[in-house]
C-alpha cells in the first residue's frame, strides 16, 4: 500500500490512469519481486501522515527528509531530479536570506529549503502560481525540478512566453525514493 500526489513527470494522471517515471520504476521493480501493490493518490501531507499511522506502507516520490526518519526508511533512488532557482533576470542569488523565495506547500523543495535554514515568503498550492509570483514581482526566486517546469510551461498557453521570461541557476541533483513505513520492515524482513 502506497501513497503519493500528482507530481509530473514523476506521477501523472492519465485518464483515470496513473503513470509517470517513478510510478513506471515501480511497477518494475514489484513485477520482478513478484509483489502485489496499490497506490493511492492523497494530498501530499496526508500521503506522508497515513504511513506514519501505519494507514499504508510508504510514499514516494520523496527526498530525505528527517520528520519521516522518526517512522519510514528511504529507499534507493528512483529518480534523479536537477534543481534550479528560477527568477527575473537580474536577481542576485549571492545572499538567499535576502530574497522572497517562494515554494509549493509540502513539496520536496519547501522541505529541503527548511532544513537548510533558508526562509520562504510564500507557500503557494501549485507550481504555475511560483512562476506567476515572480512575473508579478510578489517573490524573487524559487527552486523546481527542470523536468516539473518544463511540464509547467509545457500546460501553460503557447503565447504566454514564461520561459523567455525567467532565468534558471542550477542548485543541486536531488535523488526521489520510496519512504517505506518502518513498521512494514520490520513485518516484512524478506522485503
Amino acid at each position: 500500500r502506497l501513497n503519493t500526489d500528482i507530481f509530473p513527470p514523476y506521477q501523472v494522471h492519465e485518464g483515470d490512469r496513473l503513470s509517470g517515471s517513478s510510478v513506471t520504476a515501480l511497477a518494475c521493480i514489484f513485477e520482478a519481486m513478484s509483489l502485489q501493490y496499490e497506490i493511492r493518490v492523497l494530498p501530499w501531507e496526508r500521503a506522508i501522515h497515513e504511513v506514519s499511522d501505519d494507514k499504508a506502507d510508504g510514499f514516494f516520490s520523496a527526498t530525505r527528509m528527517n520528520r519521516a526518519s522518526n517512522f519510514a526508511t528511504l529507499s534507493a533512488p528512483l529518480a534523479l531530479e536537477k534543481w534550479y532557482w528560477y527568477h527575473s533576470k537580474g536577481i542576485d542569488l549571492s545572499n538567499l536570506k535576502n530574497l522572497r523565495i517562494g515554494a509549493v506547500r509540502s513539496s520536496n523543495q519547501a522541505t529541503w529549503l527548511d532544513t537548510e535554514g533558508i526562509p520562504v515568503t510564500e507557500l503557494v498550492n501549485e507550481g504555475m502560481q511560483l512562476i506567476r509570483l515572480v512575473q508579478a514581482g510578489r517573490i524573487d526566486t524559487f527552486i523546481a525540478d527542470a523536468r516539473y517546469f518544463e511540464e509547467l510551461i509545457a500546460g501553460a498557453s503557447a503565447d504566454t512566453g514564461l520561459e523567455a521570461e525567467l532565468e534558471r541557476t542550477f542548485v543541486r541533483y536531488m535523488p526521489l525514493g520510496v519512504y517505506f513505513a518502518d513498521q512494514f520492515l520490520q513485518q516484512q524482513p524478506e522485503f
